[in-house]
């Protein structure tokens, strides 16, 4: 994958991040909320990462 499109992948789940940050499901759980939110900040981490190992 080029580096162009693991910015664009990872700037979408950023937004996502910050989106949800401040946002809950009130079909949720507080759990399943927080869940969800850590969920997305671990991917924004994690491709961060494989862009840094495999796309710089």
């Amino acid at each position: 994958m080029d580096n162009d499109t693991m910015n664009s992948i990872i700037a979408f789940f950023d937004k996502e991040d910050k989106l949800y940050s401040e946002k809950s499901n009130p079909d949720w759980s507080p759990e399943k909320n927080e869940g969800f939110r850590e969920g997305i900040a671990y991917t924004v981490e994690m491709l961060s990462i494989i862009k840094s190992t495999t796309c710089d």
